[in-house]
């Protein structure tokens, strides 16, 4: 890919950034969501909000990263693959590095709706992997109270919706496998980052 096209990427994930996207904010009494000017949006714009779009094939999606600006709040290595770390900066992003942070890719879905527990882990709270099993692992994320889990060492999560009802939706800021017992997990909630 050359420059010019990362150029064209960049400049289309800024534009999109720029559409409105709360429907608190840009949205009617119904509910249906407005563009800026006050206008309906077209039914593309408006799927984008409600369910999963798959990326056109043609279009290759650059990751700059880890961080953009702000800091990068959290760092977590692998406990048995020092090859693998995972980053939560601030700004609404999760990474992770397979190749001890040469290389950085995003934890998070881009092609899912606007929905924290569907889109993935953002901005990560904590993080574990078993000592057993090298893929599994869990995770809480600043943005969306509860629990992810991973089968792959990280490259996908699934948020853990059975477990809404055990943490009613409180902040998690501490996961910590039992380092003999995979069916042991420890987990602190409350704010203590904050």
């Amino acid at each position: 890919m050359d420059l010019t096209m990362v150029i064209r990427i960049t400049g289309l994930i800024l534009l999109i950034g720029l559409i409105p996207h709360r429907a608190s904010a840009n949205s009617d009494d119904h509910g249906r969501r407005k563009g800026a000017g006050g206008e309906d949006l077209p039914p593309f714009f408006e799927a984008l909000q409600t369910v999963r779009v798959n990326s056109d094939p043609s279009v290759e999606w650059v990751q700059f990263g880890p961080g953009m600006s702000g800091n990068n709040n959290r760092g977590f290595w692998h406990p048995t693959d020092p090859d693998w770390n995972y980053q939560g900066p601030n700004m609404g992003i999760s990474y992770y590095s397979s190749n001890r942070g040469t290389t950085y890719w995003s934890m998070l879905d881009y092609d899912a709706p606007e929905n924290y527990t569907v889109i993935g882990p953002v901005e990560l709270k904590a993080v574990s992997f078993s000592s057993q099993d090298e893929n599994l692992g869990f995770c809480s994320s600043d943005k969306s109270q509860g629990m992810w889990t991973t089968g792959d060492k990280g490259r996908s999560w699934r948020y853990m919706y059975e477990l809404d009802s055990v943490w009613q939706r409180s902040d998690i800021n501490y996961i910590q496998a039992d380092p003999t017992n995979d069916s042991i997990w420890y987990a602190g909630a409350g704010n203590a980052f904050d």
